[in-house]
């Protein structure tokens, strides 16, 4: 799976609880990672867990609210001969995580991952992948969007699906700020003109989420 951005962008999302079902009974495979261009170096550990909770207001002055897991890893060399992270440690570290820490299985896994010195990057999960000899998980770039440009995108793809479906289509112009208004924080003159296409008179609310990674084996 192509774990970098496509346009028009795309959200790649997975579970904690998808990774570690899909782990089970691998725990003696190595963990690699891949992010960016890179495989991540054999002495990668995961430095934090964190139970994340967001609250949130968009440009289109829209509020929303959910919750993530967060890793961050730091990319190092091995020393003194270790091997990778096996897919049992990483379980392992996650289980005494959990007791200590609530973390939620089903809500969306983020990864935070870095070389010292160098700036941390944002991933989502993309795949996760088992070979004979090692398991791998894929990362994804979590691109920035305007997420009430990305919903009005996505309403225009799914009506002209569904419309496509009845034989016609129609057009609406945004020509004031609505719930779903783009760029509210932005000049309004900006985001006039944009034409999408919409169903019913409403447009769908939420990013589009792809889960690709089921939770069984």
């Amino acid at each position: 799976m192509n774990s970098r951005a496509t346009l028009p962008y795309i959200e790649v999302e997975s579970s904690l609880g998808a990774v570690l079902n899909r782990l089970a009974g691998r725990d003696g495979l190595p963990l690699s990672i891949e992010y960016g261009d890179r495989v991540v170096q054999p002495g990668y550990h995961v430095t934090e867990v964190k139970a994340g909770s967001f609250v949130t207001l968009d440009c289109g002055g829209n509020p929303d609210a959910w919750q993530e897991t967060v890793l961050q890893v730091e990319d190092i060399p091995a020393t003194d001969g270790r091997p990778m992270m096996t897919a049992g440690k990483f379980r392992s570290i996650l289980a005494q995580v959990d007791k200590k820490v609530r973390l939620d299985h089903d809500v969306r896994l983020t990864i935070e991952i870095g070389r010292p010195g160098e700036a941390m990057q944002v991933f989502d999960i993309a795949d996760l992948s088992i070979r004979e000899d090692r398991a791998v998980l894929s990362l994804g770039v979590r691109a920035a969007i305007c997420k009430p440009r990305h919903r009005a995108e996505q309403a225009s793809v799914d009506t002209s699906v569904s419309l496509g479906r009845q034989g016609s289509t129609f057009h609406n112009k945004i020509g004031r700020r609505s719930d779903d208004a783009p760029c509210g924080f932005e000049k309004q003159t900006a985001c006039r003109g944009l034409t999408f296409r919409r169903t019913r008179g409403s447009v769908r609310r939420g990013t589009a989420r792809i889960h690709r990674l089921a939770a069984s084996t």
